[in-house]
């Protein structure tokens, strides 16, 4: 009984994986597929619908967040903080450059003023 097992399920396997490699199942994430085709949308395994575009349904599915997922998440926030970060930096160093040069002409401005007195 146990080789019939072993055999019924290496069977269904290969139902599985023959077509999968020969239509070569891409890993689209949203972008546009042959109607009918299978697609990859994250860890979803979609149908592609008439329009082209994976079954928006499928895409909605919840995947469980991987280690690696969430390791590229907290980088990605991480750089997205240390942009931000410098952008203020720039704003505050143009601001006080700008500063600098207001008072540079204010004092010009009275030192002419105290020249031509």
């Amino acid at each position: 009984m146990t080789s019939l097992s072993i055999v019924l399920f290496c069977s269904v396997l290969l139902m599985f994986l023959i077509p999968a490699t020969h239509t070569g199942i891409p890993t689209a994430k949203n972008g546009p597929c042959t109607p009918g085709e299978l697609v990859w949308v994250d860890c979803n395994l979609c149908t592609c619908n008439p329009q082209g575009m994976p079954n928006a349904v499928c895409a909605k599915m919840w995947c469980q967040p991987t280690p690696a997922l969430k390791e590229a998440k907290a980088i990605e926030e991480a750089r997205a903080k240390q942009l931000e970060l410098e952008k203020q930096k720039e704003e505050v160093l143009k601001e006080d450059g700008i500063k600098e040069i207001e008072i540079k002409e204010e004092e010009e401005m009275k030192a002419v003023e105290i020249k031509g007195e």
